[in-house]
């Protein structure tokens, strides 16, 4: 799996993010990652030149579904919804099992003639045996896959230049699924999975009020977690363990490198082609 200094820093900017430094640490599981860990921390301003830089497409870059993935209580959410805001991507929580929020004009004895849809991946089902403390087998988790690889689709189907979604993808087989997503567009999947320590994400999970992921299925995912491997280069780092600004722009520094990355190769890909175009004979 690639570490944050594989990335060229994006070259608008790239005096504000090259200082940075690449830890190592182990999830629970026992397995060696690396992290994007940035060695100060950014102003403001640095922050937003980087942003605009990274908002800006040409028309050669790929499109990037961002999958944040991790186990309960690692902060996916919190972290993909600050990672859409800045970005200006949609944001899709893999989740999601409520209504949104009424509107000032409208109460729950009063709804609107046409309420909002419930968004909901997980199949009830499934919800009801997370609330009960019972592991999802895999044949559980395929109808969800799809579901969220479809909704995905359909953000860039209408116009979203990108997309980030929730998905705790504890298993390599599950990340085949989403990644599957590239066969119908030119896209680039990419993972951020975000590590933490067992004590940390049972503290976490204790603390929620209102959610069906329990303290019991914080071991039953740790145990099923299979870490990215070496070979999966999709796949990128976050340790969660520090402050949450900290998290914050680490994910947010490291976002931007792999987009520049990707435009970079996605635009030497289409230079090479219009060499290959002029070498053949008439």
């Amino acid at each position: 799996m690639p570490s944050f200094d594989d990335f060229p820093s994006p070259s608008s900017s790239s005096s504000s993010i090259s200082s940075s430094s690449t830890t190592s640490t182990s999830t629970s599981t026992g397995a060696a990652l690396c992290f994007a860990r940035s060695s100060r921390t950014l102003s403001a301003r640095a922050l937003s030149k980087l942003v605009a830089a990274a908002a800006f497409r040409p028309p050669t870059a790929p499109r990037h579904v961002w999958f944040v993935t991790g186990p309960a209580g690692c902060g996916k959410t919190t972290t993909a919804k600050f990672l859409a805001h800045k970005l200006g991507l949609p944001f899709i929580e893999g989740d999601e099992v409520s209504r949104p929020a009424w509107t000032p004009r409208h109460t729950p004895d009063q709804p609107p003639a046409n309420p909002p849809a419930l968004r909901q991946f997980h199949p009830a089902m499934n919800v009801d045996k997370m609330a009960r403390g019972i592991p999802l087998t895999d044949e559980d988790r395929w109808d969800w896959l799809r579901a969220l690889r479809q909704k995905a689709l359909e953000q860039l189907d209408a116009g979203a230049p990108g997309v980030l979604l929730t998905c705790s993808a504890l298993k390599q087989k599950y990340r085949d699924v989403l990644r599957s997503a590239h066969a119908f567009h030119h896209l680039a999947i990419r993972f951020l999975f975000l590590s933490a320590s067992e004590d940390t994400l049972l503290q976490r999970v204790k603390t929620r009020t209102g959610h069906f992921m329990k303290e019991e299925m914080v071991r039953s995912q740790l145990q099923a977690l299979e870490p990215p491997r070496a070979d999966e280069t999709d796949m990128f780092a976050v340790d969660v363990n520090a402050a949450p600004g900290q998290v914050q722009q680490d994910a947010l520094l490291l976002l931007i490198r792999v987009i520049e990355r990707d435009r970079i190769a996605a635009a030497a890909g289409k230079e090479r082609g219009r060499e290959r175009g002029k070498e053949r004979p008439a």
